[in-house]
This record gives structure tokens, sequence and C-alpha cells, in this order.
């Protein structure tokens, strides 16, 4: 296909935040808005173009447009207001005087909190038929993140009886139509209970069960003390959750197995499917992916708090498994992460997997990194890290820990734990379009 010309476009976006007072719910329209400025070189342009208009379009909200014209010389400035923070679709034609489109070009953009986005779009030739349209951003904090923590964070705050530490480590799962979150309750770190909470969009969420839908075993048994919630497969219709467990924290940790038609009614394997020694004495599952058939349990693994890792499991059933190596698949090995990364949350994104993790380190790094591989097993961690931190969060707190990295048919979505200074654990959301 042949493009006899291309007029070039250099939208420069400028995003403004300001804050809601209301963190309890999501605000509708966003609180946060910017910006649009697209600036056009008029001896660029073909002679016969003499109108540009760009339009920005998004579900549930009303068309934004506006009109310019570029005859004459020097440049041309065309500014759109107010766009609400979020996602949108920008189309801009290219008109002659009796007002064809002459050229067209589009792509999404995404609204972004206090960030400048420099945006390079190829207009190409109607008559000539769809051509390429070419992207470069530029983000102003010098990273590529661009995961925007949800105004009305937290998205699930108080839930059972849980007044001293309240709720985290959420695990959440699409199934039968609804989003379903898994999380853990606790009023101290020893003792720990699974709950359950359903969405139909998975950001406004409501339990159908107040009580826990899984609690620590009997005295005696491996998991007396704490069960804490765990990513879950679903083999056959039957969902498999992955539970990290103890009798006494300062003992072996373990992960444990148990199963449900539900996800309210669970049945407990008697005994552990998977426990450690040395670097991995003390484990917890974090996330479990189906690969080539086979089930990718991702845990991490420390000794008495020290030198956090991650490790891999495998198995063919979701009952045996086996390490994969002879240690763990990752380590702290950039100067942010110190000593300790864990966490991990898996993946497939189609054409590769991807993982987000935590860094907590005792000397005090606090974030989420991202990491990328083709077979699950060896991975490559992002250049840009960390993708998220606390620089990034609505809420005013010192830390942020469990990492649950979820796909839509839109977007990311990266449900995680949140410490509000002198107040108990909450789960947030933190959203981003799709790459």
């Amino acid at each position: 296909m042949k493009i006899t010309r291309a007029l070039i476009l250099f939208c420069f976006i400028l995003f403004l935040f300001s804050c809601s007072d209301d963190r309890q719910n999501i605000v509708d329209p966003p609180s946060s808005s910017g910006n649009l400025s697209v600036i056009i070189s008029k001896s660029d342009a073909p002679e016969n173009v003499t109108e540009v208009m760009a339009e920005l379009s998004r579900a549930g909200f009303s068309p934004i447009s506006g009109m310019m014209d570029i005859t004459g010389s020097g440049q041309a400035e065309l500014s759109l207001t107010e766009i609400p923070e979020g996602a949108w679709h920008l189309k801009i034609d290219a008109m002659d005087n009796q007002g064809t489109i002459l050229y067209t070009g589009e792509t999404d953009i995404y609204v972004v909190s206090d960030q400048v986005t420099n945006v390079s779009l190829t207009l190409t030739s109607v008559s000539s038929g769809t051509g390429t349209v070419n992207i470069v951003v530029n983000w102003e904090n010098g990273t590529t993140s661009l995961w925007i923590d949800n105004p009305g964070n937290p998205v699930l705050t108080e839930h059972g009886n849980y007044p001293d530490y309240g709720i985290g480590q959420p695990f959440v799962l699409y199934f039968n139509g609804l989003y379903r979150m898994w999380f853990t309750g606790t009023n101290g770190f020893s003792d720990g209970y699974v709950h359950y909470a359903e969405s139909q969009d998975g950001i406004n969420w409501s339990a159908p069960v107040s009580s826990p839908v899984l609690s620590p075993g009997e005295y005696g048994s491996w998991d007396s003390q704490h069960v804490g919630a765990g990513p879950i497969i679903v083999n056959d219709g039957l969902l498999m959750m992955y539970y990290s467990g103890w009798g006494d924290s300062h003992d072996a940790w373990k992960i444990g197995l148990a199963t449900s038609t539900d996800g309210i009614n669970w049945t407990k394997e008697a005994q552990p499917i998977l426990s450690g020694s040395g670097w991995d004495y003390q484990m917890g599952a974090s996330s479990a992916i189906i690969i080539d058939g086979k089930i990718y349990l991702y845990y991490y693994g420390h000794q008495y708090y020290q030198n956090r890792q991650i490790g891999l499991a495998i198995s063919d059933d979701g009952y045996t498994f086996q390490k994969y190596g002879n240690g763990p698949i990752m380590s702290p090995d950039q100067p942010w992460e110190l000593d300790a990364i864990g966490y991990p949350s898996v993946i497939d994104n189609g054409n590769q997997y991807m993982m987000i993790y935590q860094v907590a380190s005792p000397n005090g790094q606090n974030g989420f990194g991202a990491a990328y591989s083709q077979d699950g097993k060896s991975w490559t961690k992002d250049e840009n890290n960390p993708v998220f931190n606390l620089q990034n969060l609505v809420i005013n707190t010192g830390s942020m820990a469990y990492p649950n990295l979820v796909k839509t048919s839109t977007e990311y979505r990266l449900y995680y734990t949140c410490f509000p200074e002198n107040q108990k654990m909450v789960i947030c959301l933190a959203q981003k379009p799709l790459e």
C-alpha cells in the first residue's frame, strides 16, 4: 500500500491532578482531569488541508471535540479542556474547505495524573486506505509506568471482626459471570482467616457471607494457627486454592490445597502439598497459572524473614508438585530491591508471561516491580522498575504489599494491600490500559 503524503501532528497532552474528598467510592466522572493540546505546523500540512478536527470518545461520556483553522503560516493549536482521567479514543481528521476528510488518524490515549505525554500521530491519506499510526510516548517522571491508582481507593475495607489489623492479601478471579475475591482477615500477624467477596465490575464489592470461608485447622494440625488466602485456578469446574498456613509463625510455613465448587464452601487436603527448607523454610503461595497443561505455582520463600526470594513448583494434576531447579527462580539483584523480593503475581499476556512482584525491604524500600518471561521459568526484570510505588498512591501510607495482577478485556488491574497511616489494612486497586 502506497501512502501519497502524510500529515504529521504532534499532540502534547497535559494531565492536571485534583483530589476528591470521597475515597470510599468510585467517582464518576473521575475527579482528575486534564487538557489536550493539538499543535500543528501549518507549513508541513498539504495545501488542500484547511481545517483539522480532534475528537475524544469514551464509553459512558459525551464526546469532546474541537476544530481549528490551519490556513496561513506558523502553527495552529487546539485545546480541549477538562478531560476526565482515564482511557480515551482520539480521532483526528484533516479536511479541505468543503469539509471533505482527506487525512485521518486515530489511537487510544490515557489521561494520567501529574504527567505530560508527548504523542506523535501520523495522519494517512483517506484515498490510499488505512495506514499506520506511530506513537512515541515520553513520561515526565522518566519511567514507562501507566499504573493509575483508583481515586476511590480503598475498594474494600471493613469485613469480619478484625479491629486491630484489618484485611489484605487479595486474590481475584473472574468465574461464572462474577469477579470473586478471596482475602485474609487478621488481628495479628500470627492468626489468619480467609474471607470472600464478589462484584459485577471488579470495583464495587459486596460480601454474601460475613464469616470466614476457610479457617485454621484443629489444634495440633499443620495449619492450626493461620490460613492465608492464596491463588485459585479452575480445573474442570473445580476451584483449587493454594493457601498458606502454619501452626507456629516461628516455625515452618507451608502451602496447602483446598477445593470448592462455589468459592464459599471449601474442603482442605489433610496435608500440605508443598513445604521447604533452607531459603524457603517459610513459604507462601502467590500465583498459579496453567502453562502447556501443567500448573505453575509461584511462591515466595525466606528463612526467618531474611533474604526473601521467589520460587516455582510445577504439577501435572494440581496435587503433587515438583520444585523447579535447585533454588529460587528470582532473587534481589536490582539496587532498589536491596535484600527482599516476593509475592509474585503472574498472568499470560498473550505473547509472553508478565509478573508483578513486591519489594518490601527491612531497610525501607517499598514498591512493585515487573518482570517478563517466554516460558514462565526464566524471567527478565523491567529496566524501569519499580513500576508502581508509594508515590503513585492516593492514600497516605507508608507501606503497600501483596500485589494481585488481573487482566480484563480492556485493562490490567492490580489489587493490593494498603496500610493507611495509623489505620487497619485495606484493599486497594490500580489500573492500567492494555498494551
